[in-house]
């Protein structure tokens, strides 16, 4: 499960600055062993807070600014079975939903969501329509509905459809 990425160096002493995607960004660190990319370890030895959902991270064996800048566009991943279960049925991680199709309530398809990001302010969807569009469905309450996990189905409001409209 994709948790978070690299942006870049912070100050001299060889920390990094990583966005975390997990709800509170320190828990990153608290899902046991980190891997990059090519699945090579990435050991947080110690973590802080940053600015909105970026943290502060020390990792084993890096211990100055250029070794840290070597870092930046890395993507961190654990094992999903290291993550906590989900308490509802219809909760799910943003990265299961990459790949889900995505219908209205009524069950019109406005198709595939191809990824899921967050802006700091809610979670997007991004999709790409039948026809090939590419757009943006924000993950709101009043729009996110739900999911169908066996049928690989995000379900989105009617309203939903104005996006796909919007990016004609």
């Amino acid at each position: 499960m994709h948790l978070g990425f690299v942006l870049g160096a912070h100050g001299i002493r060889g920390e990094i600055r990583i966005r975390s995607l997990t709800l509170n960004p320190l828990d990153i660190a608290s899902y046991g062993a980190l891997v990059d990319e090519t699945g090579a370890p990435f050991l947080l030895t110690s973590t802080r807070g940053g600015k909105k959902a970026d943290l502060i991270a020390k990792v084993d064996g890096v211990t100055d600014r250029n070794a840290a800048e070597t870092l930046q566009g890395k993507n961190l991943f654990v094992s999903k079975e290291a993550l906590p279960e989900l308490k509802e049925d219809d909760n799910a991680y943003y990265s299961e939903l990459v790949g889900f199709s995505l219908e209205t309530e009524s069950g019109e398809n406005l198709g595939q969501i191809k990824d899921v990001f967050d802006n700091n302010a809610h979670g997007v969807l991004d999709v790409m329509s039948p026809d090939g569009d590419l757009f943006c469905i924000p993950l709101v309450e009043d729009i996110f509905l739900g999911i169908e996990r066996d049928e690989k189905i995000a379900i989105v409001a009617d309203s939903a459809k104005e996006f796909l409209d919007l990016s004609r």
